[in-house]
């Protein structure tokens, strides 16, 4: 063999080989390439995910909060004694004064209601005012031992009321008087046989009042 022959041959081979080591390193910074953006993308994709399954179990949360907040206050709602009725206006009481109330006279007056009621150990006044539709909250509470006669005062309609209440006997009428501008007013009777509680508006700012009871045999009670 011709030695030239063979160089030339031979550097043919390198530059090919060269050129075909400079191919294959372009072709493979190629897939780097692509394999850096796949995994990029299936990183970015799965963040996505967690994003998004981080929104559902907030959402999820929220919406279990709100629901045992509604189930609270309509627990609240439905438990809360009311006083349309006796036996709310009893456990509005009972939850004012504590101990078993039951109430044993009411009457209606200028929208409100005044109930007379006793426990084991007390007897009360307690006025109810109108609070919305058919509904009635606890505004004031008398309370005296059963042989004392209760004289409770209040508000109502912008005018104030003596409300007068003895459950210790059975009596048959009561006698209220009233002094004011150093002069003794003429006593005012009410029937009693009911046992129901009197209502007197007061005759002016600054008085003094006196009430006696009476039973059947002329007996009083003061």
């Amino acid at each position: 063999k011709k030695p030239g022959i063979s160089r030339k041959i031979i550097a043919q081979t390198i530059e090919i080989r060269l050129e075909s080591c400079s191919s294959c390193t372009a072709v493979l910074q190629t897939l780097i390439f692509v394999l850096l953006e796949l995994l990029l993308r299936q990183k970015l994709f799965f963040l996505y995910e967690e994003a998004l399954e981080m929104k559902k179990t907030i959402l999820i949360g929220i919406i279990i909060i709100a629901v045992l907040i509604a189930a609270f206050l309509g627990y609240q709602y439905f438990t809360e004694p009311k006083g349309d009725t006796v036996a709310g206006r009893e456990a509005l009481l009972e939850e004012a004064k504590g101990g078993e109330w039951q109430i044993q006279t009411e009457t209606e007056l200028e929208g409100y209601i005044v109930s007379g009621a006793y426990s084991d150990k007390e007897i009360a006044i307690a006025v109810f005012a109108p609070e919305g539709e058919k509904n009635y909250s606890l505004q004031t509470t008398t309370v005296r031992f059963p042989e004392e006669i209760i004289i409770a005062g209040s508000m109502i309609d912008d005018k104030w009321y003596n409300l007068i209440w003895f459950n210790g006997a059975q009596s048959e009428y009561a006698e209220v008087t009233y002094t004011f501008d150093g002069e003794e007013q003429e006593p005012q009777r009410y029937d009693t046989k009911d046992m129901n509680i009197i209502f007197s508006e007061a005759p002016s700012k600054d008085y003094n009042i006196n009430v006696v009871y009476y039973d059947s045999e002329g007996n009083k009670y003061e």
